[in-house]
C-alpha cells in the first residue's frame, strides 16, 4: 500500500513517546522518503507512428514501479500518480533513420488525456543519414493523486515510422521530488 507523503508532527513539550508515535511521525516518513513513488518503463517492442498524427507512446516493461502507477496491459501509455507532489519526467524516443527531411518531436507531456497541458517540445535534427537518432525531454510538474501522465510523440516523414528498440530505445520515468 503506497504511504502518503509525510507530515511533519510539531512535538509539545508534555507528549509522551510512544512507539506508535514513533512509527508514524518517524518510521513511515523515513520509509516513505526513501522509497518514494519513482517509475521507469521503456518499449520494448516497436510501435508503429503514422505520419502527420500526435500519438501517446507505448511503455510495454516496467523496470521499476514502486508505487504501481503504470499498467504495461491497460492504458500502457499512462502513469498515474499515487500521491500529490512535484515530480520530475523524463523520456526519451528513439527514432529510426529515415531518408526524408521529416521532423520528428517529443511533443512533450498530456495531463489526463488533455494535450493543452503539454511541456516543453523537444525537436531532434532531421535525420537522413544511418543511424536513426534519439530525442529526449526532461520536466517538472506537479500531479495530484489519480493525475494521467502520457507522453506525446509526433513524426511528419509522409509515412509510418516504428520506434527503435535495444541501445536506443524508447524510456520514460517519473520521480517524486517534492510535496
Amino acid at each position: 500500500m503506497p504511504l502518503p507523503v509525510p507530515s511533519p508532527r510539531t512535538w509539545s513539550v508534555n507528549d509522551l513517546v510512544s512507539a506508535a508515535l514513533l512509527n508514524t511521525n518517524v518510521r513511515d516518513a523515513v520509509t516513505f522518503l526513501a522509497g518514494r513513488p519513482f517509475f521507469v518503463g521503456y518499449q520494448s517492442t516497436s510501435q508503429s507512428v503514422a505520419s502527420g498524427s500526435t500519438f501517446h507512446c507505448s511503455i510495454d516493461t516496467n523496470l521499476v514501479d514502486t508505487y504501481n502507477g503504470h499498467s504495461t496491459t491497460t492504458n500502457n501509455y499512462r502513469y498515474t500518480a499515487q500521491v500529490p507532489g512535484w515530480y520530475r519526467l523524463e523520456a526519451r524516443v528513439g527514432w529510426p533513420n529515415n531518408a526524408t527531411t521529416a521532423s520528428r518531436y517529443i511533443l512533450g507531456w498530456a495531463l489526463n488525456g488533455s494535450t493543452t497541458n503539454v511541456g516543453r517540445a523537444d525537436t531532434p535534427n532531421n535525420n537522413n543519414g544511418s543511424g536513426g537518432l534519439t530525442a529526449d525531454i526532461d520536466d517538472y510538474m506537479f500531479l495530484n493523486a489519480g493525475d494521467g501522465l502520457d507522453l506525446l510523440i509526433f513524426q511528419s516523414s509522409a509515412g509510418a515510422l516504428s520506434l527503435t528498440t535495444g541501445s536506443r530505445q524508447t524510456q520514460m520515468a517519473v520521480t517524486w521530488v517534492h510535496s
